[in-house]
């Protein structure tokens, strides 16, 4: 378990340029984040408003699905694959998610 711990956190240390120990406190306890902070971490690469509602047209169809990045996809895959698990805190979290890779 601690060494998934030490991967996830040098992950993001290289992902958000930060120090190993700026992240590991991050990851001790329920860290939030607004969004001018996450973007200052180098958590996100940007922050966009939520663009309107199209207008309808009644001659044109919608059929594209929506585009997923790679982390997206990986990780709704991993949640996918971990199926139906209730949890209230970041810790029950992290022990079903460490539970299921021990199987």
């Amino acid at each position: 378990m601690a060494g998934l711990n030490a991967k996830l956190r040098d992950l993001i240390a290289l992902r958000t340029e930060q120090p190993a120990d700026v992240v590991a406190a991050w990851l001790s306890r329920d860290t939030c984040f607004t969004a001018p902070e996450a973007l200052a971490a180098g958590l996100v690469d940007e922050i966009t408003e939520v663009p309107p509602a199209p207008v309808a047209d009644a001659d044109r169809v919608e059929t594209s699905e929506p585009i997923q990045t790679e982390d997206e996809t990986l990780a709704l895959s991993l949640l996918s694959a971990l199926g139906q698990i209730q949890v209230r805190s970041k810790g029950e979290f992290s022990r079903a998610v460490h539970a299921w890779l021990a199987h």
